[in-house]
């Protein structure tokens, strides 16, 4: 019985430690979009980008790529 309770709450608190882990990474990945998103937009790197990949002379995957160092860029600077 009580291995059984012992697996159960080790179980359990793998379980709380995987959600809790899901959570902090989800508010991560939101608070990082937001603020390159608003650092890509405000350095004018995604209008830019954007226009290149409408004109076609660039493709999405590099401006993609682009953007992130443009991004990394302006961060570094501070």
């Amino acid at each position: 019985r009580h291995q059984a309770f012992y697996r159960e709450s080790e179980h359990a608190e793998g379980e709380r430690r995987k959600h809790a882990e899901r959570q902090v990474l989800a508010i991560t990945r939101a608070i990082l979009h937001r603020e390159a998103l608003e650092t890509a937009r405000t350095s004018g790197a995604l209008a830019d980008l954007v226009g290149q990949v409408a004109a076609r002379s660039r493709d999405p995957r590099n401006a993609a790529e682009e953007l992130l160092e443009a991004v990394r860029r302006e961060w570094a600077a501070g």
